[in-house]
């Protein structure tokens, strides 16, 4: 992976995003959170590749937003494993679709000047 991929990655990081939450709306809510845990293997192994990246990276404030990430993934399991699914939709809408698309805008604002040059 290069930073190339990482910036194209992360759209489709978060159309499955929206339609895992789309699942989670239309009551499907099992199938959500099985697409949710897919995408957030796949943020793992991207999250792995930015660590080597972040020392080269001007002042930011990507590790903020990856642990407001971080915490927003465990409260929508935590919240589908006590069957709650009304606080998981709410995790997912108000932590982790807007703590991603923050981790999107920042990094895209970090790494696109590194892939015009």
């Amino acid at each position: 992976m290069d930073k190339e991929d990482l910036i194209e990655l992360l759209g489709s990081f978060l159309e499955g995003l929206e339609h895992a939450k789309s699942k989670m709306n239309e009551g499907a809510l099992k199938n959500g959170i099985i697409m949710l845990h897919n995408m957030v293997d796949g943020y793992y192994q991207a999250e792995l590749f930015l660590q080597s990246l972040m020392k080269n990276l001007t002042i930011n404030q990507i590790a903020r937003i990856v642990e407001d990430l971080r915490n927003s993934f465990d409260l929508v399991t935590s919240a589908y494993e006590h069957g709650d699914s009304i606080k998981a939709m709410e995790f997912m809408k108000f932590g982790i679709l807007s703590n991603f698309k923050k981790w999107q805008k920042e990094l895209n604002r970090c790494l696109l000047p590194h892939v015009v040059s």
